[in-house]
């Protein structure tokens, strides 16, 4: 095919799990995730000063505990762990399991004998493509408090909920705003508008176009884009109380009906058809 004629493949998304990962996890360009970090959460500059982007797994003690996976793991200058998730659909026990991770992250910290005063802080950065609070606010902030003085107990654990769709159209002019700008924008252009002026925006939007021009890339992203959708397909299927199991058509029945619940949710027509396998004009119709 003439390359002058060929078709340019529409640009990967920030928020795809595999993309963000390899953006956020570069050794080369820390200043990335290091900026992304410092527009969430207070935490001294020094404290970035040498940062360690760590395994994402949490080890298991015995066999039947549960892994945690993660999308990024940060180790700061002092050792306080800063974990970044992306949950692109909601399931049963979703606040429950960050919960559960963040706890994980401080008592995989001491081994037998050590003080308590060596437990370094657990930070959960969570981005969720869903709303989740019944409120309009894009972000929240939870850590140890008395709820009726309004005291905090300590900062030794928090967890940031960062909701895309709830992200006004007006920007704010905070740094949070522009990066989950680009976490919700879905073409190359939205990207370049939001990044013109910012370098290091751009310089995380040019890692995500050489990723979308590159292959391999773009096969890993899409595959693991495609499970992910195939794992919310299972659970849906649970949702519609048995009425599909076993049945070719029934198998179509779920996703349709995910597809029409994703729709709801504002996800992009682009989008489901390409998780789904469903045209642009049948998701149109739902």
């Amino acid at each position: 095919m003439d390359q002058q004629n060929e078709v340019k493949k529409p640009v990967l998304l920030l928020k795809y799990d595999y993309v963000a990962r390899k953006v956020f996890s570069d050794p080369n360009d820390q200043d990335i995730v290091i900026d992304f970090i410092s527009s969430v959460i207070e935490i001294p500059a020094s404290e970035f000063a040498s940062i360690q982007v760590a395994d994402p797994a949490l080890i298991r003690d015995f066999p039947e505990d549960k892994t945690v996976i993660l999308d990024v793991r940060v180790i700061t200058k002092s050792g306080h762990s800063v974990d970044i998730e992306i949950q692109r659909a909601p399931h049963i026990g979703f606040i429950d399991r960050t919960i559960f991770n963040n706890a994980k992250n401080l008592t995989k910290q001491l081994a037998r004998g050590d003080q308590y005063c060596k437990i370094n802080r657990s930070i959960s950065i969570i981005i969720v493509d869903f709303p989740l609070f019944d409120d309009d606010r894009y972000t929240h902030r939870f850590m140890y408090y008395d709820e009726a003085m309004q005291i905090k107990l300590s900062d030794i654990t928090e967890l940031n909920y960062l909701e895309l769709k709830k992200l006004p159209q007006e920007s704010d002019g905070s740094e949070l705003y522009g990066w989950l700008g680009l976490f919700n924008a879905q073409t190359e252009e939205e990207m370049d508008a939001i990044a013109k002026d910012n370098p290091i925006y751009k310089k995380a939007v040019m890692k995500v176009i050489e990723m979308s021009q590159d292959e391999k890339e773009r096969r890993y992203a899409e595959a693991e884009e495609k499970q992910r959708f195939r794992e919310v397909n299972l659970y849906y299927t649970g949702q519609l109380e048995g009425r599909t199991e076993g049945r070719a058509e029934g198998q179509a029945e779920t996703t349709v009906a995910l597809a029409r619940k994703m729709k709801a949710k504002g996800y992009a027509i682009a989008d489901i058809a390409e998780l789904s396998g469903l045209s642009a004009d049948e998701i149109e119709k739902l």
